[in-house]
C-alpha cells in the first residue's frame, strides 16, 4: 500500500525532504545498458506527490513546469527517471546529485538523493523521486537565474547522466497586477494547474467588487474560503501583504472579504493574526463571529461542500475529492428522500435531517459530475478510487455513473 508522502521543513535555503515513498507506474527500462534518462520539473503544485500516487496506473498524471518564482516561495524540484537498468531480479539503483549554481556565482550541493533504492520494480515504471528538494530563497539570497544541475546516477548500469534547469527567482515577491479582462471565476478554477500566488490578493479585491457574491455572505462564500485558507497555508510568505492590505483599508467590501479570508484561514493557524493592530483585530474579531463552513465528513449545509471545493482548486489535493467521494458514501442511504418530501402535501418548514442529508447528497453528486466533466485531475482521482479494492460497492457504481456523465443526461 503507498504511503502518503509529508514534505518536512526544514530551516535550509535548499532542503531535501525524504519521502517514505516507493517509486510507481510507467516508464522504459533500458533491455541494454544505456545512459539513465530523466525530467527535471521545478514544481509549486505542492500536491504532485498526490497527483502521482492516486491516479490509476496507464494514465499520465497532470504536472506542470514552473520557470519563476517570488523570493521566499517554495519550489520543490522533482527528478523523474523513465530510462534506467534492471538487473537479473529486476531490481533498479537509482539516485541523483544536485549542484545548484547562484546568480551570483555561489554553488550549493546535496549527493546522493535517492530516486530508486536498489529494489523490484515493475515492468515499465516511472521512478518518482524518493527524496526531493524544496528550494526556497532567504532574504540574503540574490535574485536572478538559479541554474539546478542534476546528474542522474544508474548503480545498475553503473552509468551516470546530467541535465540543467533554470528557475528565475524575481526581484520581489509583492502581489502582481491583474492582466486585463481577469476573470476571478475561471482563475479560481484553474489556479491549481498553474498557481500564480501574487494574484491571489489582487484576485480577492477584484472579487469584493462582485456585488452578486458579497451579497450572498459567508453562505455563499464557502468555495472562495476554502480556496484562501489554502493559498496561504501553502504560502505563508503571502501573509503579510494580507495584513498590510487589511490594516490600509478602509471600511467597505474590500476591507469585510479580507477579514473573513483572514479569520477563516485562522481557525487552520491559530496566532496568524496576533501582531495585527488593534484596531484591525477589532475587524477581525467581528469577521470571525461568523458561521464560518468548516468542512466536515457529516456535512449540514451546503457550503461546506463548497469549502472542499476550494481547497481543491487552490491546490489540486486528493484530500478534497476524498471527502466529497466520502460524504457521498454516507449519504447514499438517504437518496430520494428530498423527493419524497416534495411530493407530501404537506412537507412543513423545515426538512429533517435524512431530507437535508438526501439534498446534500445530490448537490456531491452535482458537482462531482460537472467537475469529473470539466477537470481532467478530478476525472481521475475519482477513477482512482472507483478502483481502489477498499471502495464500497455502492460507492464504485456511484463514482461510474459519475464518471459517464456528459452534458444533456440526467
Amino acid at each position: 500500500m503507498k504511503r502518503r508522502p509529508v514534505l518536512s521543513s526544514l530551516p535550509l535555503a535548499l532542503a531535501i525532504a525524504a519521502m517514505a515513498i516507493a517509486p510507481v507506474l510507467r516508464a522504459e527500462p533500458a533491455a541494454v545498458p544505456l545512459p539513465p534518462d530523466f525530467n527535471i520539473m521545478a514544481s509549486v503544485q505542492y500536491a504532485h506527490a498526490e497527483i502521482y500516487y492516486h491516479t490509476p496506473a496507464g494514465i499520465t498524471p497532470v504536472l506542470a513546469n514552473t520557470r519563476g518564482i517570488a523570493p521566499g516561495q517554495r519550489m520543490d524540484l522533482l527528478v523523474i527517471v523513465y530510462r534506467y537498468a534492471q538487473d537479473s531480479a529486476g531490481r533498479a539503483d537509482v539516485t541523483y546529485d544536485l549542484v545548484v549554481h547562484n546568480p551570483n556565482g555561489g554553488t550549493q550541493a546535496r549527493a546522493g538523493n535517492v530516486v530508486a533504492p536498489k529494489g523490484a520494480v515493475r515492468p515499465h515504471q516511472i521512478l518518482f523521486p524518493r527524496a526531493i528538494t524544496a528550494f526556497v530563497t532567504g532574504p540574503a539570497d540574490p535574485f536572478g537565474d538559479y541554474r539546478c544541475e542534476v546528474t542522474v546516477h544508474d548503480g545498475i548500469s553503473g552509468l551516470s547522466a546530467t541535465k540543467s534547469a533554470v528557475v528565475r527567482v524575481a526581484d520581489s515577491n509583492r502581489p502582481l497586477p491583474l492582466p486585463e479582462k481577469f476573470d476571478a471565476s475561471d482563475w479560481l478554477a484553474q489556479y491549481y494547474l498553474r498557481p500564480e500566488p501574487r494574484l491571489a490578493l489582487p484576485a480577492l479585491e477584484a472579487v469584493s467588487k462582485n456585488d452578486a457574491i458579497m451579497q450572498k455572505g459567508v453562505p455563499g462564500m464557502g468555495a472562495l474560503l476554502g480556496f484562501y485558507s489554502q493559498v496561504l497555508a501553502d504560502n505563508p510568505w503571502l501573509l503579510p501583504w494580507f495584513k498590510q492590505w487589511l490594516v490600509a483599508a478602509e471600511e467597505g467590501n474590500a476591507r469585510h472579504l479580507l477579514a473573513l479570508v483572514l479569520a477563516y484561514a485562522e481557525r487552520s493557524q491559530p496566532g496568524m493574526n496576533a501582531d495585527l493592530p488593534t484596531h484591525s483585530r477589532i475587524v477581525l474579531a467581528a469577521a470571525a463571529r461568523e458561521l464560518f463552513p468548516a468542512p466536515s465528513a457529516t456535512p449540514e449545509n451546503g457550503a461546506q461542500l463548497d469549502a472542499l471545493w476550494g481547497q481543491f482548486f487552490a491546490s489540486g489535493k486528493f484530500a478534497p475529492i476524498n471527502s466529497l467521494v466520502g460524504v457521498v458514501g454516507a449519504y447514499l442511504p438517504y437518496q430520494g428522500k428530498i423527493d419524497e418530501f416534495r411530493q407530501q402535501a404537506h412537507p412543513g418548514e423545515k426538512p429533517p435531517p435524512e431530507v437535508v442529508k438526501s439534498a446534500l447528497l445530490s448537490a456531491a453528486l452535482w458537482s462531482l459530475r460537472l467537475n469529473a466533466y470539466q477537470h481532467k485531475l478530478v476525472h481521475d482521482y475519482l477513477l482512482y478510487l472507483q478502483q481502489l479494492p477498499a471502495t464500497a460497492p455502492p460507492v464504485k457504481a456511484t463514482l461510474g455513473a459519475i464518471l459517464a456523465w456528459k452534458p444533456g443526461k440526467l
